[in-house]
């Protein structure tokens, strides 16, 4: 409705996720580990990109648990460097009273609870049953 009109205009409905591989690693005043919603952004972008980014990311994460392969170049130019990676999620580690694989472990976890709530969002809170989905 506009100015009390109904409008029949086709639109998409779409929810944003502020959980994704850019995503900037935390530890809140309380001690507990965060995700975003800051981002890394593509410049610097997260530490394992070699561009000067220091603080860990939902891909260096991924990188350090073996969901990326450093000897695959993301787009087929951005080179992958794991010692990156594991010097900033290790420092994240390290505030956190963390081994740096568990760490690792819970940014990914975090930015997947992320984006599993953001399908509840656009499913079962809209009354869409994902069990009658194909």
């Amino acid at each position: 409705m506009i100015a009390g009109r109904p409008l029949s205009l086709p639109a998409l409905d779409i929810h944003t996720v502020g959980a994704g591989g850019g995503s900037i690693a935390w530890r809140d005043p309380g001690g507990a580990l965060r995700v975003g919603p800051a981002s890394a952004a593509a410049s610097p972008g997260p530490a394992c990109y070699g561009r000067g980014g220091q603080q860990p990311t939902v891909t260096d994460a991924n990188l350090m648990l073996g969901r990326l392969l450093e000897d695959s170049p993301l787009a087929g130019e951005i080179a992958l460097d794991r010692d990156a990676a594991e010097a900033a999620v290790s420092r994240l580690a390290s505030e956190l009273g963390l081994t740096p694989p568990a760490c690792a472990e819970g940014i990914v976890r975090i930015a997947e609870s992320e984006m599993l709530g953001a399908l509840r969002v656009m499913s079962v809170e809209r009354g869409i049953d994902r069990a009658t989905l194909p």
